[in-house]
């Protein structure tokens, strides 16, 4: 995601200080855009993924990490 990211940041760079506006229209960005929210929601389904597994088919090692990234020590500050 990181990588798409910075491709559309680098593209607008190119475009408004190279003058390349004829050349990258706002089509492509919308496309790199689209193309971001697909690995937005690709990245999303394997987290959630990865946490369900963690939590019931894990090891309990795997188990006490997984319960520590949601309830515990490294959850968001609305769990604290």
């Amino acid at each position: 995601m990181s990588g798409i990211g910075h491709l559309i940041v680098i593209t607008w760079l190119a475009r408004h200080y190279l003058g390349l506006k004829d050349r990258i229209t706002i089509r492509q960005f919308s496309r790199l855009g689209n193309f971001l929210w697909i690995l937005v929601g690709v990245y999303l389904y394997l987290m959630v993924v990865e946490m369900l597994t963690g939590i019931y088919q894990g090891h309990h090692h795997e188990t006490r990490v997984t319960d520590s990234l949601l309830k515990g020590e490294y959850a968001w500050p609305a769990n604290s």
